[in-house]
Parts: structure tokens; C-alpha cells; sequence
């Protein structure tokens, strides 16, 4: 490892390798299918610049009420409308990880790799849609406790992660 490096965030694998073959990083090259073979393995991409993993959909989903409680579950009979009130639910509410094995994968190369300290920049370049800002976040904020750096900046794609033209114009206007 030579240097600081940008992390960059995407939802999926594949977007991933698609973004890491047109950034021109050395060690990383142009070919997005031998990225994804290579993603595929490792659960995440590094090149000389630039470090990308991804999160698979959501890796953590909020409790059920049931969950929390059993008197809050859905079929639960009510004698009064306070009964329905839950007064403490909002106070109880909170996320756990996926149960998922690729996703625990994913959690923990995350962690990993967010504790590292040659991270200068991380970018979130998750799909450009409220559940795409979500998991990005959820990556980030949910992950680790202390993030190893403060400059966070999102990537709005509006072409493909394909295209070395989208990408370029995307990464300047960052």
C-alpha cells in the first residue's frame, strides 16, 4: 500500500467492478468482467488509487415491534386504546445486521476496511434513488464507530457505471 487511497461505495458487485474498470487505475485495469470474477472472491476491489466495496441490498434491517416485544405483535388483542398506543416502541426501535452470509461477508470486509488508516476520501456511489442513499449510509454510519476520515462526498450517476464518459463527469462534479 503506497499512499492514500478514495473508497467508493456502490450497492452492488457488479456496479463496482463495472465503476472500478473506468477509473484508469493502473492495477485495476478496464476489464469489468475479470473485476467481477475477481470481486466475486475478495469482496472488494483495490487498486493504486482507489478501493471499492459494495454492500449487496440492505445489510441491516430495523427489528420487527414483535421483535422488541411481544405484546406488540400484530394479532395481539386489545382491551383498551391506550393497549395500542405503545408509548415505549420509539424509544426501542433498532437496526441488526442481516442474517444473510454474503451480506455478514460484506459487513465485515466493510468493517475492515473502514478501520484502515490510508483512507483519504470515501465516496458514496450507491444508486441515485432514496434506498440507493440508504444503504450507502447504512454502510458508512451503521458499520464502524469512527469513520478514518471526515471527507464524504456522493456520486450522482445518471448514466451507467459502464461508461468511462458518465463516471468522468460524475467524479468532477462531486
Amino acid at each position: 500500500m503506497s499512499g492514500k487511497k478514495t473508497l467508493i461505495l456502490t450497492e452492488k458487485r457488479e456496479a463496482g467492478a463495472d465503476l472500478a474498470s473506468t477509473l484508469g487505475d493502473k492495477i485495476l485495469g478496464s476489464d469489468a468482467e475479470k473485476l467481477n470474477t475477481v470481486a466475486k472472491s475478495k469482496g472488494y476491489l483495490e487498486g493504486e488509487s482507489y478501493i471499492l466495496a459494495w454492500a449487496a441490498g440492505h445489510l441491516y434491517a430495523q427489528v420487527s415491534p414483535k421483535e422488541i416485544d411481544e405484546s406488540y405483535g400484530l394479532f395481539k388483542p386489545f382491551t383498551s386504546k391506550e393497549d395500542y398506543k405503545m408509548p415505549k416502541l420509539k424509544d426501542q426501535i433498532f437496526d441488526k445486521a442481516s442474517t444473510d452470509q454474503y451480506k455478514q461477508r460484506q459487513i465485515k470486509t466493510l468493517k475492515e476496511i473502514l478501520k484502515r488508516d490510508d483512507i483519504k476520501e470515501i465516496i458514496i456511489a450507491t444508486d441515485a434513488d432514496e434506498e440507493g442513499e440508504a444503504i450507502g449510509r447504512d454502510m458508512l454510519f451503521k458499520t464502524v464507530k469512527k469513520l478514518p476520515t471526515e471527507n464524504i462526498t456522493r456520486l450522482w450517476n445518471t448514466g451507467s457505471f459502464k461508461s468511462k464518459e458518465a463516471i468522468d463527469k460524475a467524479m468532477s462534479e462531486r
